[in-house]
């Protein structure tokens, strides 16, 4: 997992790389969690991503959120965010943009019909999008 934070736009970007996909245990319902990281820029608020690989409300469907963790910052605080599943290629093979969400502690917001599961896995298999078996979620926050 690696992070930029790009003073000129006041945007935070986060990038999960979740190695060997393909063999994740989870099952429906159950989650995957990305280490906590901190947005100092956005008052030192500690965030982390949640994805579903087998689905959530959904079996053929990737479950993908954004979670503010409980930590230091204000009760409340409203960003701009954009969620991405990448191809190796860069291509945006899942894409979700809340403009000005609020989030409070231990909050969290996203998508449980993220895309489609078959459609990462058969793209995938057709132009072998994940190197090393690996899918790559991005994750973009401004206020």
């Amino acid at each position: 997992m690696s992070g930029e934070n790009s003073d000129k736009e006041y945007e935070f970007i986060i990038w999960w790389n979740i190695e060997n996909y393909r063999y994740c245990w989870q099952r429906y319902g159950e989650e995957l969690v990305s280490p906590i990281f901190a947005a100092t820029s956005m008052e030192n608020t500690k965030w982390r991503l949640i994805l579903y690989p087998a689905g959530r409300s959904k079996e053929n469907y990737i479950g993908c959120y954004l979670n503010r963790e409980k930590d230091n910052g204000p009760e409340s605080i409203e960003i701009d965010y954009v969620l991405e599943i990448l191809g190796s290629d860069g291509s945006v093979l899942g894409k979700m943009h809340e403009a000005k969400r609020e989030f409070e502690k231990e909050d969290n917001w996203g998508d449980s019909e993220f895309v489609e599961r078959t459609r990462v896995l058969q793209f995938e298999k057709k132009n072998n999008i994940f190197p090393v078996n690996t899918l790559t979620v991005r994750c973009r926050m401004r206020r």
